[in-house]
């Protein structure tokens, strides 16, 4: 409860599609009115592994990320990899690959897609 106007709530877990909501008071009033609510399916990309770990210097390496999602996107996925983007390939929706630029330091590098 936040005010007479307006209330804040959690959703329970709740599959795709579409479902009512009503109030409930504390005396056991419920509201006539309802709210419909619409549920979509997340088709966030969620990349959680890269393989390898490690590569050599000065030279470009293909870089596998692992996730899930990865191929559900409507346009082309990218890798963005240090400083530079990279076309991704060989997607499905558990893996995809990126050809890591050339470069000449040491240390860990932030991947994106």
């Amino acid at each position: 409860w936040i005010s007479t106007k307006e209330i804040h709530c959690i959703m329970p877990l709740h599959g795709p599609g579409t479902d009512s909501i009503f109030v409930k008071n504390f005396d056991g009033g419920l509201s006539t009115n309802s709210l419909n609510v619409s549920f979509m399916l997340d088709q966030s990309v969620y990349p959680f592994a890269t393989q390898p770990s490690f590569g050599p210097l000065n030279v470009q390496t293909v870089l596998t990320v692992f996730g899930s999602n990865l191929n559900t996107t409507d346009g082309t996925l990218y890798c963005y990899i240090g400083h530079d983007w990279s076309f991704a390939t060989n997607i499905t929706s558990s893996s995809l690959s990126c050809l890591a630029p050339t470069n000449s330091f040491t240390g860990k590098v932030k991947v994106q897609i």
